[in-house]
Parts: C-alpha cells; structure tokens; sequence
C-alpha cells in the first residue's frame, strides 16, 4: 500500500472443541463418562475467550519487557471483537479493499532519473531499508518477512536511482488474479510519482494475463486511498477493523 501503512493480516483460528470442568471431569476428551456424564462441549468462543484470559497477561508483560509498544489484531468475528474491547485495546482504523478490473493499456514508466525494473534477491536488504522508512513502527517488516514475501510473490518490482533502492512493490499471485501487497517509497522522494509509476507496472501485468487486481490499506491512509483512486481502483465494500493495544 504508495502506502505508508499497510501489514496486518488477520487468519481465524482452527476449530477447537473443549470440555467444561464444572463437575470435576476432566478437560481431556473421555471415552467414559464422569459423574455419570458425558463431557459438555464448550462453544468455541468462550474456549478462545477463557484461553485469551489465561494467556494474554503473561504475554502482555513479556512484550513489556522486550520494549514492545504496541499490539495490533484484526478480528475477524464479533466473539473477538469482545475479547479485545474488554481487554481495553481500542479500535483505531479498518483496513478496506479496493478492486482494478479495468482495461487499460498502460504503459510502464518513470522519470528520466529512476530505473524501473524486477526486484532481485539481492535487493532484499535495501528493500527493507525503504520499508523501515516508510512505515510507521506497527506496520513495518522484519528483513525476514521481506524475504519471505519476495519468495512468495508473483510480481515484484523496484525502482532506484544511481544504484539505490527508492521505491518498491511486492504482488502475490493467486487464481483470483493479482493482489498489491506492499508498496512503500522512501520519505525523501515522495510525492514524485514513483508509487504511481509501480502501480501502472502492477496494471501492465494484470492486463497482460487478464487478471483481477486487489490491493489493501487503512481507511486512515489518505495519501495510500488517493493514489489508487487516481489509479482507477474502487472500493469493493470489505473492511476489517483494526484493534490495538498500547504498552507503553
């Protein structure tokens, strides 16, 4: 996302089956009943919930101590969305979809100063550089998620001048087609179309193979939503809010 803020993803957690202990029986599946009783199945989210209320003190204070200064979560379903309110994290902004199905024959280009080309493995530290540049301490990438995302991409390009990196963006590929999903430039040169110059890259490939085009960022992010609505991308309707907890 030229975004200067977009990481969170959020996974819903494998289904889970738990057992009261009311009456004593054991939490572990028993073949035989207690008390005359089978075990009583738990819903799954208050087995989630009693698990958070276990585990999220002792968490929180280990990321205290390692100097962490905030935690973020997506939920995905209302039952978490509880957990986290009453664990006093606070809604601060929603991630939106926006959607490219257009046909436009766009053709690649950058100023007579930059280099647009494919990123390679070797670009990878300068890459993060710009990364930890661009964005905010919450949203920002270790190098070896960069790596990761590098390896996982369908599309990766950059653009640098004189030999360094200025600006990137990494695309995954998908049978729904294509999804932006980083796009950073280096504060100093911001404001250059050069996260215009990416996403017309981006635009050139999608027409290339005919594919869909989805990119994320914060509802927050005015800077992010103006490039890619200049860019012809529309707001597909999904949102998922962000919640965070401040440590420090």
């Amino acid at each position: 996302m030229n975004i200067s803020s977009q990481k969170i993803t959020g996974t819903e957690p494998a289904k889970a089956l738990s057992y009261n202990s009311s009456d004593g029986c054991s939490r572990r599946p028993q073949p035989s009943s207690c008390n005359g009783r089978g075990p009583q199945p738990v819903s799954q989210p208050a087995a989630f919930a009693e698990a958070w209320t276990n585990l999220w003190p002792h968490a929180r204070d280990s990321l205290v101590k390692l100097g962490v200064g905030s935690v973020a979560a997506i939920p995905l379903q209302d039952w978490f969305v509880k957990i986290l309110s009453k664990s006093r994290f606070q809604h601060v902004q929603n991630v939106v979809v926006l959607e490219w199905a257009g046909k436009e024959k766009y053709q690649s280009e950058t100023g007579n100063l930059w280099n647009l080309r494919r990123m390679e493995k070797a670009d990878l530290e300068q890459v993060h550089k710009v990364d930890e540049s661009a964005f905010a301490p919450l949203w920002q990438n270790s190098l070896e998620a960069i790596k990761k995302a590098y390896e996982q991409s369908g599309f990766a390009s950059l653009i640098e001048t004189e030999g360094k990196v200025i600006a990137y963006q990494i695309s995954t590929r998908s049978s729904q087609g294509l999804h932006l999903a980083r796009l950073a430039t280096h504060p100093e040169f911001q404001g250059r179309g050069l996260g215009t110059a990416l996403v017309k890259d981006i635009q050139v490939q999608a027409s290339r193979n005919q594919d869909r085009l989805t990119v994320n960022t914060q509802d927050t992010n005015a800077p992010s939503l103006r490039l890619y609505q200049k860019m012809g991308f529309k707001h597909t309707g999904d949102r998922f809010p962000v919640y965070e907890y401040q440590l420090a």
